[in-house]
C-alpha cells in the first residue's frame, strides 16, 4: 500500500519525509481491526498541530482498499467520484506519537531521482521531536538541506559517488536529533543514501 503523510506546521502543509517509527496515523487505523481487501493502492493522511499536540486532521483511501461494511473511527467518510476516494474530515484525533518526524515543502525537482526524492530535494526541512503526541521541540534544518544542494551544484559532492554519499550521510548524522528509517527499496549504490535523508 502507497501510503502518504502530511503534517500542517506554522499553519503551513508540509510532507512527511522521515519518521522515527512507522506510519503515524495507520497504528491507529489498524487498531480499528478494519478488514482490508487490497494492499494494493493509495492512503494519505494530514496531521494538524493543536495547542503544541498532534492529531489526525484527515484520512483518505482507494474504495477498493476495504470492505464496505467496515466502518473506521465510527463516522461516515465522504466518497469522492473524481478521485475514487473515501475520506474522513475533521477528525480531531490525538495521536500518542513518541519521537521524531522530518517535514519538508517547497520540492525543488532537480534533485530528485529515481522516483526518490531526498530532504534536501525540499527548500524548507524541519525536524519536529513528540513526547506523548506533544511537540517538543522543532528544529529547522534548511539551512543544512541548502548547504547539501550547494556543493552538489559546485560540483564538490556527487550522488554518485561512494565516497560523497558516505560524506553527506555523515553530515546528515550530525545534523539531524534522532536517527530514521526509510522505505526506499532501491538496490542500488543510491540506496546508502536514503538510510539517512530519504523520502518516505
Amino acid at each position: 500500500m502507497l501510503f502518504t503523510e502530511q503534517i500542517i506546521f506554522k499553519e503551513k502543509v508540509y510532507d512527511v519525509l522521515l519518521r522515527e517509527k512507522d506510519n503515524l496515523l495507520m497504528n491507529f487505523v489498524n487498531d480499528q481491526k478494519p478488514v482490508w481487501n487490497s494492499y494494493f493502492g493509495k492512503a494519505s493522511a494530514v496531521y494538524i498541530l493543536v495547542d503544541h499536540k498532534l492529531q489526525a486532521h484527515s484520512f483518505a483511501f482507494n474504495e477498493n482498499l476495504i470492505k464496505k461494511e467496515e466502518k473506521l473511527v465510527d463516522l461516515t467518510p465522504v466518497y469522492d467520484e473524481e478521485t475514487k476516494q473515501y475520506r474522513y474530515d475533521d477528525l480531531q484525533i490525538p495521536i500518542d506519537y513518541t519521537g521524531g518526524i522530518v517535514v519538508g515543502r517547497h520540492f525543488i525537482d532537480e534533485y530528485g531521482y529515481e522516483e526518490e526524492y531526498p530532504c534536501f530535494s525540499y527548500r524548507d526541512v524541519y525536524e519536529l521531536v513528540f513526547e506523548r503526541g506533544k511537540l517538543v521541540t522543532s528544529i529547522d534544518h534548511s539551512r543544512s538541506m541548502n548547504r547539501i544542494r550547494l556543493n552538489i551544484d559546485k560540483g564538490l559532492r556527487d550522488i554518485d559517488h561512494k565516497k560523497d554519499i558516505r560524506c553527506i550521510n555523515r553530515f546528515m548524522k550530525k545534523v539531524l536529533y534522532k536517527n530514521y528509517k526509510t522505505n526506499s527499496t532501491k538496490r542500488n549504490i543510491k540506496k546508502k543514501i536514503y538510510k539517512v535523508f530519504g523520502a518516505n
